[in-house]
């Protein structure tokens, strides 16, 4: 059997971010309004819990011993951003920054762990490439944290003094950042090869295998604030879930989703080839959901690799109303049966999303639901798919077109 086209998706996103003059850091309120370590946890939120710990990890590294014992492991970092697992690093070693930030926050050590616990994946890094090559262990550092993408960064100098940090753009001072997980770690270090909760399917799969390809995207912003590093788009087949109107995630393609699956889009513009659903799982969905169709999904994610952390209703709503513009045709088949094997527009029928998240504490940026240009009307040259959001012109996301060359 011949294998399904190619599919070559070039995206670009009709949203611009609003362009911010340089704010000076300036002192907010007082560090004794923090909640103080070891404070009940019903007192905390997730952005008392890092902004706590954010604290505790700055006045630790007015040490000069634990700042290059840090700066050894962010050098020895695999991770092209140089990102070490917080929760990790605090129980390595010899517990030297357990201890540290044990006596940063007048608390045990047993406290520090609890404290990190309950606030979650955290990773720390330097998420500015300037400040990456410019830090070698000085104490020029701020420590920085915030609980959503988009939030106002919260600082720390290494005497524990809190200042706010401009959410455009970055300071001079360099700034370590100390923020939700957005990728999987074994041990300190980012794991590579990272298989998605719904799996991989790459036994036998390379970049010669049947499928649905992505060869192209390009976006206007990064949908990532500079706090948070690099974006991390990821592109969803999603599909019904047993035989009502939920949908399931049943392919992630990203920096994380390991073999064919995996690209890694660190600016605006991308160019490569990337599987996005294979021609056995397209096999495989059909014969357990014989004539339905697959919603295309673009987001960047914030937390937690090729896993939706977003508001359930908030992306069941958008596909509704997709779905009531554009009446029903915000999917796609691959038409096993034709010879070119075509990845075509068809009328989806599902129209609700469950998390898989059982508790959200961050939101992954929608970027759009794609729909064939037909449908929505519009044309680009040498695309041929629109990815579809709530923005204020009803659309926004990316635009491909199909490669005529086979797989």
């Amino acid at each position: 059997m011949r294998p399904v086209t190619r599919i070559g998706t070039a995206l670009s996103v009709l949203l611009f971010a609003a362009a911010c003059s340089d704010t000076p850091l300036v002192p907010t309120r007082p560090p004794d309004a923090i909640p103080s370590p070891g404070a009940p946890n019903a007192q905390f939120s997730a952005r008392d819990r890092q902004e706590l710990l954010a604290r505790q990890l700055a006045l630790a590294l007015n040490s000069p011993a634990l700042r290059q014992a840090l700066l050894v492991e962010l050098d020895r970092s695999p991770s092209s951003e140089k990102k070490v697992h917080f929760q990790a690093l605090l129980a390595g070693g010899q517990g030297q920054f357990r201890q540290a930030l044990a006596r940063a926050g007048g608390v045990d050590q047993v406290t520090i762990t609890a404290e990190a616990s309950a606030a979650g994946p955290l990773e720390a890094y330097l998420p500015v490439p300037a400040h990456r090559a410019r830090w070698r262990g000085g104490e020029d550092l701020l420590v920085a944290t915030a609980a959503d993408d988009g939030d106002t960064p919260v600082a720390f100098d290494l005497r524990g003094r809190r200042r706010l940090l401009d959410p455009a753009r970055p300071p001079d001072q360099p700034v370590l950042a100390l923020v939700p997980a957005e990728q999987p770690f074994e041990g300190l270090y980012p794991s590579i090869g990272f298989c998605p909760p719904e799996g991989c399917d790459t036994g036998s799969l390379t970049t010669a295998t049947g499928g649905l390809y992505m060869t192209y995207a390009s976006f206007s912003q990064t949908f990532e604030s500079w706090l948070k590093g690099n974006p991390e788009f990821e592109v969803h087949i999603l599909g019904q879930d047993g035989s009502g109107s939920t949908l399931k995630s049943y392919q992630c393609a990203g920096e994380h989703a390991g073999g064919p699956y995996a690209f890694d889009q660190n600016a605006k513009t991308w160019s490569g080839s990337v599987m996005l659903f294979s021609q056995n799982q397209f096999e495989s969905f059909q014969t357990s959901h014989s004539g339905q169709a697959v919603r295309v999904l673009v987001i960047e994610d914030d937390d937690g690799a090729c896993v939706i952390k977003t508001d359930k209703d908030q992306l069941s709503n958008l596909f509704k109303a997709l779905d009531a513009a554009y009446q029903l045709w915000t999917g796609g088949k691959a038409d096993l049966l034709n010879l070119t094997k075509l990845f075509k527009r068809a009328t989806m029928l599902q129209q609700l999303y469950a998390s898989t998240a059982a508790l959200i504490t961050t939101n992954d940026d929608i970027v759009g639901n794609a729909i064939d240009d037909d449908i929505v009307g519009q044309t680009w040259s040498g695309t041929n798919w629109i990815a579809c959001g709530w923005r204020p012109s009803g659309r926004h996301g990316w635009r491909g077109r199909s490669n005529p060359s086979a797989a």
